[in-house]
């Protein structure tokens, strides 16, 4: 990924944690569903999984909430939905 697209992405990602904070958890998960919303833009989206891999929120497929994404893994057989709960667990751990 470029430097780019990186900067891009995390700035896309502090506005929808902002928006979660500032919106609570029932407003802001009814607005990932929406196809032409604040959070759904284009063909990025956003979704939420908990720290054991059950997706709680998605902004493409609502019927995957509640279903354990933790097997799932990419085009290249790796299980990216653990990578990125590992790193969030290691970032939050950093503080």
């Amino acid at each position: 990924m470029s430097k780019r697209k990186a900067e891009d992405a995390k700035s896309w990602v502090e506005k929808a944690v902002a928006f979660y904070e500032d919106s609570g958890k029932r407003i802001a998960f009814g607005r990932i569903f929406e196809p032409r919303g604040t959070v759904c833009r284009g063909r990025k989206v956003h979704l939420c999984i908990e720290s054991q891999g059950t997706m709680l929120a998605h902004g493409i497929n609502e019927k995957f909430v509640g279903e354990d994404f933790s097997g799932v893994k990419d085009y290249d057989g790796r299980s990216f939905i653990k990578t990125i709960i590992r790193r969030a667990r290691l970032k939050a751990a950093a503080g």
